[in-house]
């Protein structure tokens, strides 16, 4: 809850090595006395400064502490030895230590710590931009930031919805929602469309047009942002992942093969399935979707269920919550939003080829009909007309 001031210009730099440091501006030659801001290796050297405080705090007994580059967050335990030094005057535990003596332990360092950033101990504290509450274990995005950024969308879309935009700009919005995507993990999946537009760019002084895609995609962020008190839980399930013997695969020249604890289900795919994204990842990816799909279904929820593919870019692609293939995404975005509304969650494993149960399934090869799973899934409009139900 701490924040350093003037991060970097605070840094002295080594006498010779400051001629490396000379700006010619207007006629003149400068040279900088302390670190200027954007030098390529001034986050590492503000990093080594950082690592010290922690350091020496822990070793005086000040811990746990984190740091992101000028941005502290230390925590205060009530001290078992009985020590007498509590936080505030209305607390009932004692400390080891509080905010103004835990800086008087490194005043030899003269480190000038920000006057309006930062707070003492509390159960809901700002850390690097995410409001983090202790006592709900949760995180969410401040109030003032939801807005700002809720604003940066909104201004970027009247901008730009129908003329040119730079790349500057692009990678600006973009780094901001791929920072608040810890907070919002289903957002993941409207990121790879922005992704993928910033890296056609020619270079940084062409400007582009926004793609359909994109501008879906931001206007979902759009409204995702226009609800207040968004927050994500950071409880750790007690249970363990269950296993309901849950294996998938798929063949191009047949379709998809599902086992379900024990039964079996498949769909053979028509004849005009293939396009543009819809390969054999796209296949795979909608075997998964259908895995959650029947979970959901079959009335389990708040559970981590476990599921056997052998298709390690899709299994990479849901862990991460993105894939570049634009209908893979399409999968996760629908997996995503059952895990919304069920407390579900998914874990993918590899497992090889030839051990693949569902590898028969996939190829038409359709075990004894008692085995059957019960028919309660219907597939999504966006995929449905793809497959025929064996």
């Amino acid at each position: 809850m701490l924040d350093i001031e003037g991060t970097y210009h605070t840094l002295p730099c080594k006498p010779d090595h400051k001629r490396y440091l000379t700006v010619f501006f207007e006629g003149f030659f400068y040279i900088d006395q302390n670190i200027p801001f954007g030098l390529a290796s001034v986050t590492g050297l503000q990093g080594e400064v950082a690592d010290v405080i922690i350091d020496i705090w822990k070793y005086l007994g000040v811990d746990p502490a984190l740091k992101w580059v000028d941005d502290f967050a230390i925590f205060c335990f009530p001290d078992k030895r009985g020590c007498h030094l509590t936080i505030s005057a209305n607390s009932l535990y004692h400390y080891s230590y509080n905010l103004e003596s835990m800086k008087n332990l490194i005043v030899p360092l003269g480190m000038p710590w920000h006057k309006e950033k930062g707070s003492d101990f509390t159960d809901i504290f700002v850390y690097v931009g995410l409001s983090w509450n202790i006592l709900e274990k949760s995180v969410s995005l401040p109030e003032s930031k939801r807005l700002k950024y809720l604003t940066k969308i909104q201004t970027f879309l009247q901008s730009y919805e129908h003329a040119q935009a730079l790349k500057v700009e692009a990678e600006s919005l973009s780094g901001t929602l791929t920072h608040i995507t810890f907070v919002f993990l289903h957002g993941r999946s409207y990121m790879s469309n922005i992704y993928e537009w910033i890296a056609n760019f020619p270079n940084k002084f062409t400007p582009c047009y926004l793609k359909s895609s994109v501008i879906s995609d931001l206007k979902w962020w759009a409204c995702l942002l226009s609800a207040p008190h968004l927050s994500r839980s950071l409880h750790f399930r007690k249970e363990p992942t269950r296993d309901y013997n849950i294996w998938v695969d798929v063949s191009m020249n047949w379709g998809i093969g599902i086992l379900w604890n024990g039964q079996w289900d498949a769909w053979c795919t028509t004849e005009d399935w293939r396009a543009p994204s819809r390969d054999i990842g796209w296949l795979e990816g909608v075997a998964a979707e259908i895995a959650i799909l029947i979970t959901r279904d079959k009335g389990i929820q708040d559970a981590d269920v476990l599921i056997r593919s052998d298709n390690k870019g899709v299994i990479s692609a849901f862990r991460k919550g993105r894939s570049s293939n634009f209908m893979v995404n399409l999968s996760i975005h629908c997996s995503e939003e059952i895990y919304a509304s069920t407390g579900l969650s998914s874990t993918l494993i590899y497992v090889d080829t030839h051990q693949n149960f569902a590898d028969p399934i996939s190829r038409g090869i359709l075990p004894s009909s008692h085995l059957h799973l019960p028919s309660l899934t219907q597939l999504p409009p966006p995929i449905s007309q793809f497959f025929i139900h064996a």
